[in-house]
């Protein structure tokens, strides 16, 4: 009857959306997520977060899932801007590239300012964790590096402080639209603190804040400097933080990649990754 065949094609069609919402469903969890900028960690864990608690899983665990090396080897290549404002002082503008390749066993970097200044970094995968290490790097003339003029340490752009020591967790917060984990981390190095909020959907650090004291310990202390992810980019199976912003007493920075490439290790690695001086 022509009842049971409208049935019959309302029926197929409610089957075919339900079939496309999970390819869909399926895509965004396989989404990976390269935080630049600051960064770039593959750590993919949307479809890991179906099946494990993000919110209430010990922080030792969820700092692990945060740190987690790639399952595959990926690469990353990052251009734009920074621009950096002090008060009384006019705006300084530069470019800046970002260059990454990961592996199972560690992360591979360069940070370039004005193709000129570089800095190569290495973060290895181990238990236990070691701090992010720069391994060379020049600027035109050494005693001109401009990079600490802008706010930045190398180390920023590979996460560098998900690798120290977790010192205790704080009372969770959101930071924008992102509920996060407040993870205390100190510096072996440096014995300074590094406050950092971490998303519980993506297990990605939205912002994080430097202390020389430890701010649990001593309320009254404040953050020195401050940064913090303000916009977000899809592109294929990638996501890449895009821009963000850090900033201390007197001074301001801003980071905005316009350009992005990424892909799995192989055939569509760029043969010039990484740049040569």
């Amino acid at each position: 009857t022509g009842t049971g065949k409208n049935a019959r094609k309302n029926q197929n069609k409610k089957s075919v959306q339900t079939t496309e919402k999970r390819k869909k469903g399926k895509g965004r969890r396989m989404k990976r997520f390269l935080l630049t900028t600051l960064l770039i960690l593959s750590a993919a864990v949307a479809g890991a977060a179906e099946k494990i608690n993000l919110k209430t899983i010990p922080a030792e665990k969820f700092l692990e899932i945060a740190r987690r090396a790639p399952a595959q080897e990926t690469w990353a290549r990052m251009d734009g801007i920074i621009q950096h404002r002090r008060s009384g002082a006019a705006t300084i503008t530069s470019t800046l590239r970002l260059r990454v390749r990961f592996t199972p066993a560690r992360i591979i970097g360069q940070v370039i300012l004005d193709d000129e200044e570089y800095y190569n970094l290495g973060q290895t995968f181990s238990n236990p964790p070691q701090s992010t290490r720069t391994l060379g790097g020049r600027a035109l003339e050494p005693d001109k590096a401009k990079l600490g003029l802008y706010g930045v340490s190398p180390d920023d752009l590979l996460l560098g402080f998900l690798y120290q020591d977790l010192v205790e967790e704080e009372k969770s917060m959101f930071v924008s639209i992102y509920h996060t984990r407040v993870l205390l981390m100190r510096s072996k190095d440096s014995g300074e603190f590094a406050r950092v909020c971490i998303s519980t959907d993506y297990a990605f650090p939205i912002r994080v804040e430097w202390f020389k004291k430890n701010p649990v310990a001593y309320p009254l202390e404040k953050a020195y400097r401050t940064m913090e992810v303000t916009s977000i980019k899809e592109k294929g199976e990638f996501v890449m933080v895009a821009k963000l912003g850090l900033n201390g007493p007197g001074w301001r920075t801003r980071i905005e990649f316009q350009d992005f490439e990424a892909g799995n290790a192989g055939e569509s690695m760029p043969k010039n990754l990484f740049m040569r001086f």
